[in-house]
């Protein structure tokens, strides 16, 4: 597949023009993971910033969906509601309504599923969540 004038396009053959996708789709770019930090890949989006610069590649390219994760002090696995609202306004910011943004509700061993609920409880409604 292959991304162009606006559409995700595929060649029959090489020797044929693209065409347009027939069967509609969703593409979703999850571009950071709860476990991996700078230390694994040093462009892994982390900060509100960097997440920005990401959102707008990805929409870019095509994509509908980006699923977020957020870092604490130290660079691990976060549930803070506060850090996912910076990083989803730096989102909005740049993307507009171009994404939708969904933010993880993953525990990845650190957190209980109390914890979990409790910040699906603080977290901005107009937000889609995943565990």
């Amino acid at each position: 597949m292959r991304w162009r004038n606006g559409i995700w396009t595929t060649k029959k053959n090489g020797s044929q023009p693209h065409r347009k996708m027939s069967v509609p789709f969703i593409v979703m770019s999850a571009p950071n993971g709860a476990r991996r930090g700078k230390d694994d890949h040093q462009s892994l989006p982390i900060t509100p910033a960097e997440l920005a610069d990401c959102a707008e590649n990805i929409a870019g390219a095509g994509a509908s969906i980006i699923h977020l994760h957020v870092r604490d002090e130290q660079g691990g696995h976060s549930l803070d509601t506060d850090r996912y609202r910076a990083a989803s306004s730096a989102v909005r910011d740049r993307v507009g309504d171009h994404l939708i943004i969904q933010v993880t509700t993953e525990a990845c061993g650190l957190y209980s599923a109390g914890q979990q609920m409790a910040m699906v409880r603080d977290s901005n409604r107009k937000q889609y969540l995943s565990r």
